[in-house]
């Protein structure tokens, strides 16, 4: 049960902090759930720099966006968001606390992540992880309905992708340069086979080795 100062405390919070919008499923509103967390109707912004949330969330019935507010870690995010997720251009080193259902697209890029572990395993729309220092796919989730959009590297495997629809590559200007056949070609093959799970796997692999990409060709 919450106590009315605690009721008045998040609603200052929240008026200070967060917009709250109507959408097309739900008016705007929100309530504490029995755990004491803050369930929202609408979609949900945060409009002020943070480090952190300054409040915990259960449920997001709509988009939640945190775009370019500074986020260093995802203390308070809800375990569940009916909408897109977008945390891009933030500061986060990590996924920990990552919601475990997100209906729609994913946006993590223009971050600080070495490790894509904590998404789920199944992303419903678009997932872009471009613009951050990986060095794999580990943890891409196995399961994307949708566009996965990444930055290339000549050693990033890139087997993973097939998990994907649909496969966009972020090529660095100093790689490019010179180089734009190479890596339509690149598009190309990778989504040839894209969205057909791992039994297409090696036939990738093959491609890949066949026209260079021998470094990539991996998992």
């Amino acid at each position: 049960m919450v106590s009315d100062a605690e009721y008045q405390q998040a609603k200052q919070i929240l008026n200070d902090h967060f917009k709250i919008s109507d959408n097309a499923r739900y008016p705007a509103g929100w309530m504490f759930d029995q755990s004491g967390k803050i369930t929202v109707t609408g979609d949900l912004a945060l409009v002020n720099w943070q480090s952190q949330l300054p409040l915990r969330f259960s449920k997001v019935s709509g988009n939640f966006s945190c775009y370019a507010k500074g986020l260093k870690n995802l203390e308070g995010f809800p375990d569940e968001i009916e909408g897109d997720l977008n945390v891009s251009h933030n500061q986060l080193e990590n996924l920990q606390g990552f919601p475990q259902q997100v209906s729609g697209s994913v946006y993590v890029g223009h971050n600080r992540l070495e490790s894509l572990e904590g998404l789920p395993n199944t992303i419903y729309n678009d997932l872009e992880i471009h613009d951050n220092p990986l060095e794999s796919l580990d943890h891409l989730p196995q399961k994307i309905i949708g566009w996965l959009t990444l930055t290339y590297s000549p050693t990033m495997p890139l087997l993973r992708t097939i998990s994907a629809l649909h496969v966009s590559l972020v090529v660095p200007t100093y790689l490019k340069r010179g180089q734009q056949d190479k890596f339509h070609k690149l598009h190309q093959i990778l989504n040839k086979y894209a969205g057909k799970g791992k039994r297409a796997m090696f036939d990738l692999q093959k491609e890949l080795e066949d026209n260079g990409f021998e470094e990539n060709a991996r998992w």
